[in-house]
């Protein structure tokens, strides 16, 4: 069979048997989205013939001009086309993109690969086995948060994938087909706004548990860009409007769709316009901006300067049309606080943002809430937490470090001198003298001393009070000592990292680069970031891979040493990972006394790293189970397959005790919208606290199925440290929760166990 190689009108090439082409098959390339990295190749052969044609079709492409391919089959069998792809990169010594599996035509003019079609679209290198690309052509700029394939969030909830983003929807009534293919072939793809569709017409109510569950997947670097839209029923609270249950909920500033995105066909010209429209609303859209109601109460008290306008419940923010070229728009940067203005592509000048606010509420005679103050900084314990950090836009079987390597510090006894070490960088402030707020629910115990900064006599004498435990709450680290990255950046701690284990950085850089270049995500915008990434994302590899447990301690000690850089190079590097939403658990080697330091409606902070699991798995007799409702610990799966539910939360995270029921304690991470401007904590019961014990309750009954194992040793309970007990004063058989002074513990083999 004689072929013949010609262009098409939208700058795609097209290659067909001798003779005049198929008129669909040039109407199809006519329609196709451009590549910006490939040349966009359509090959229209007879099913039979592409295992026998492929020679042919790499003589016509032989030509250096035509650079990288990405090939687009008519039809074929699925492997004939993988091992046609791959000979054909092996001929011409170049990368070839192809599609494992029929793919779905859009209307934006991309190819989506369903799940249960294949595994997407696979690129093929010269002398390396075929890698997974992407689901879709071409490839958004969060490709890399989405499902590959229906993902469970609950018992009847699933998340599919779409060309468009993401579908949420209820598993106890298959929707049509009609509806499965209007969100997959009329709804347009944007390259840079993940949409979420939630339900389906007729079909059951979504709860909101479920969306939490799939948001707690999403990177925070692409939170920004995330557009829900209302296709069913959301189970909501009371009477409360969707947008507003979903930010109140999420804990973020929800845009919300009033109707799916369709699209306009332009002039019938190749390479027209197609623009982005709602019905009833023309060529505009207009988008619903809700923002929590805790960051509502903060704005109105204490209006930002760079916000004109007051926040109200709900922001109507007109959106001028945006021409969406085949395979999607490419819109500014979305940073705004209060309101989403959409660049116009190829406009002048947009269109103002017009904000409608209801009505300004009317005066309240309700007594104020009691409240904690939390200064800015590290403070001090107890009833203290600190202001959480907000995540930074957001990636490997273990290593060993080399036994030549320094090892993190060991903690200093309190008589010793200072270590003498030069800190990279100076860590935050020292905190301000903390407002002393009365207690909600005052014990009936004498008062202990008010806390202070470690290091003053008011810390000293407060010590003792955990006279007789087996742990205590964690010391506030001054700035020299505190593991939260500072406001100033970490370069210096960069630097030192990359010198102090240059060996070990040099092994496991190339992996932590194959996993970066997986997820574009992890890389940031330009060379600078991305080597940045790079260093903080193989602090994290090496505090995986060495003994995190006695890298742990010597941060709660509260001591300068060497283990503070790398500390921060690992919070660092952790913001960069996904963020994990939902329950986690620790089980502890906690007794009876050592539990009375959580107090139900106490805060606590942790200043290490706290290690949760997501899955159900053994504990040491007699300990403690603390159970974790999270809202942003950081799953380490990407740099370590080897624990898939490991979770870990950062230095500063501050929790609320909700209940201690026998050998369980129920905690919820607290939001960085439940803490005002000034560092003051709401310490009445919010409906977070209800959503996460409703969540948690469950999972106790279960606990008795996963067993005990005096073999092992109890993870770290948040916001404590252990209290090494006096020589012989230990009770045979039992175990003080903490690193084993006798030097590394042998790790213990991870299996998978049954999901929370």
């Amino acid at each position: 069979m004689r072929l013949r190689l010609r262009a098409a009108a939208s700058g795609a090439l097209l290659i067909h048997p001798k003779g005049e082409p198929d008129h669909r098959a040039v109407e199809f390339a006519r329609c196709l989205a451009p590549d910006d990295r490939h040349t966009l190749v359509v090959v229209d052969l007879p099913a039979e013939a592409v295992e026998r044609e492929w020679q042919a079709v790499a003589r016509l492409l032989a030509p250096a001009r035509y650079r990288s391919l990405r090939l687009v089959f008519g039809r074929g069998p699925r492997e004939e086309i993988r091992r046609a792809g791959a000979r054909i990169a092996e001929r011409l010594g170049r990368e070839v993109v192809a599609a494992d599996g029929e793919p779905t035509p859009t209307i934006s003019g991309g190819l989506f690969v369903p799940a249960d079609r294949g595994e997407g679209w696979l690129r093929f290198t010269p002398g390396r086995p075929a890698e997974r690309d992407s689901q879709r052509f071409p490839k958004p700029a969060w490709e890399f948060t989405s499902p590959t394939g229906p993902r469970p969030l609950g018992p009847d909830t699933v998340a599919e994938p779409l060309p468009s983003g993401v579908w949420v929807r209820s598993t106890r009534e298959e929707p049509p087909a009609a509806h499965r293919r209007q969100l997959v072939e009329a709804v347009p793809a944007d390259l840079d706004l993940l949409l979420v569709v939630i339900g389906s017409p007729g079909a059951p109510a979504v709860a909101l548990d479920a969306v939490a569950r799939f948001w707690g997947t999403v990177l925070p670097s692409v939170r920004p860009a995330v557009r829900f839209v209302l296709h069913g029923t959301l189970e909501t609270p009371g009477t409360a409007e969707p947008g507003q249950a979903l930010a109140d909920a999420l804990g973020h500033r929800v845009v919300r769709y009033p109707a799916l995105p369709v699209a306009v066909p332009g002039a019938g010209e190749p390479g027209a316009a197609r623009t982005f429209g709602a019905p009833g609303y023309g060529q505009d859209r207009r988008a619903v901006v809700h923002l929590p109601a805790q960051a509502q109460a903060q704005s109105q008290v204490q209006p930002q300067s760079k916000a004109p306008v007051q926040v109200q419940p709900a922001i109507q923010v007109q959106e001028q049309a945006r021409p969406v070229v085949a395979g999607g728009v490419r819109p500014s940067a979305d940073v705004g606080a209060v309101a989403v203005a959409a660049a116009v592509a190829g406009a002048a000048t947009p269109r103002p943002v017009a904000v409608r606010p209801p009505d300004p509420p009317g005066p309240t005679t309700a007594e104020p809430a009691p409240v904690a103050s939390v200064p800015r900084g590290p403070v001090p314990p107890g009833p203290l937490v600190p202001e959480p950090t907000v995540p930074e836009p957001t990636a490997v079987g273990p290593v060993e470090p080399s036994p030549d390597a320094p090892a993190p510090g060991t903690p200093a006894p309190a008589s010793a001198p200072v270590p003498r070490f030069r800190l990279e960088s100076g860590g935050p402030p020292p905190p301000p003298a903390p407002e002393t707020v009365p207690d909600p629910a005052p014990s009936p115990s004498p008062s202990p001393a008010a806390p202070a900064v470690p290091g003053t006599p008011a810390a000293s004498a407060a010590a003792p009070a955990s006279a007789g435990l087996r742990a205590r709450v964690q010391p506030v680290p001054e700035a020299a000592a505190c593991a939260v990255p500072p406001e100033r950046g970490i370069e210096q701690e960069r630097g030192w990292v990359r010198r102090t284990f240059s060996e070990q950085f040099n092994a496991i850089a190339g992996s932590v680069s194959r996993v970066m270049s997986e997820s574009p995500g992890l890389r940031g915008t330009d060379r600078a970031e991305a080597a940045a990434a790079l260093t903080e994302l193989v602090s994290v590899r090496l505090y995986l891979s060495g003994d995190s447990r006695r890298a742990d301690a010597a941060v709660r000690s509260a001591d300068p040493g060497p283990h503070v850089p790398l500390a921060r190079c690992v919070a660092a590097g952790l913001r960069r990972l996904p963020s994990y939403r939902g329950p986690a658990l620790l089980r502890s080697g906690l007794g009876e006394a050592e539990r009375g330091l959580y107090r139900e409606g106490g805060l606590l902070t942790e200043w290490a790293f706290c290690h949760a699991r997501t899955t159900l798995h053994a504990g040491p007799p007699g300990g403690t189970d603390v159970l974790v409702w999270s809202m942003t610990a950081r799953r380490t799966a990407m740099l370590d397959p080897a624990a898939p539910d490991r979770v870990l939360f950062l230095p500063g995270t501050g929790f609320k005790v909700l209940r201690v029921d026998g050998r369980t304690v129920m905690l919820r991470e607290l939001s960085p919208s439940e803490i005002a401007a000034d560092g003051r904590v709401d310490l009445r019961p919010v409906k977070l606290d209800a959503m996460a014990l409703a969540g948690l309750e469950r999972i106790p009954a279960a606990l008795a199925a996963a067993g005990t194992d005096e073999t092992l040793e109890g993870a770290d309970a948040p916001g404590l440290m252990p209290v090494p007990p006096a020589s012989g004063s230990r009770p045979p058989g039992t175990r003080v929760p903490g690193p084993s002074p006798s030097g590394p513990r042998t790790p213990t083999p991870r299996t998978e166990g049954t999901g929370l």
